[in-house]
């Protein structure tokens, strides 16, 4: 099934469909569950079908021989229900949270766990709403990260950046 709230499609109702594991590291798979719109176990498994990406711009080896696989930097940002975190309702704008990534980690001296030494991300055409920004922020909150976001009022576009505190 996918992990996405609201999206019915699983393998059983829906085997043409493509499903596309979450990736293993943390920083990129807490941006999927955010997108998801819900919590998972840090172990747990889930899986998040095509619909939620773009077949144009989020897939490496687009030719017809060869399994379309994704981009390493994507986060699910199509079809999100306004039940989740990241987007509006499906019938509006549907593509307003595509984030490109580039986090540096150094291991903890201890432990065999990583730190997040830094984070940036950089949303592309958003044009979110008073409600979908506040709830990007709950989001950066909750996790333990910091977000900023500044908007161009001339332009109307936004850049944010994510960040450990």
């Amino acid at each position: 099934m996918c992990a996405i709230t609201g999206c019915k499609n699983s393998k059983a109702n829906q085997p043409k469909k493509r499903f596309f594991w979450a990736p293993t590291n943390e920083s990129r798979r807490a941006l999927w569950m955010f997108a998801a719109g819900t919590t998972f176990s840090p172990k747990s498994s889930f899986q998040v079908c095509e619909d939620h990406f773009d077949a144009h711009s989020d897939f490496v080896n687009r030719k017809s021989d060869v399994k379309p696989m994704l981009m390493r930097t994507v986060v699910p940002h199509l079809n999100l229900e306004s039940g989740g975190n990241v987007s509006e309702a499906r019938s509006s704008r549907h593509n307003i949270f595509h984030v490109h990534q580039s986090c540096q980690t150094e291991p903890e001296e201890s432990t065999k766990t990583f730190t997040l030494v830094g984070c940036q991300t950089e949303a592309i055409d958003i044009e979110a709403t008073a409600e979908t920004k506040r709830k990007i922020v709950n989001m950066s909150t909750s996790t333990g990260m910091s977000l900023s976001t500044s908007i161009s009022s001339s332009t109307g576009m936004s850049s944010e950046s994510a960040g450990t505190p």
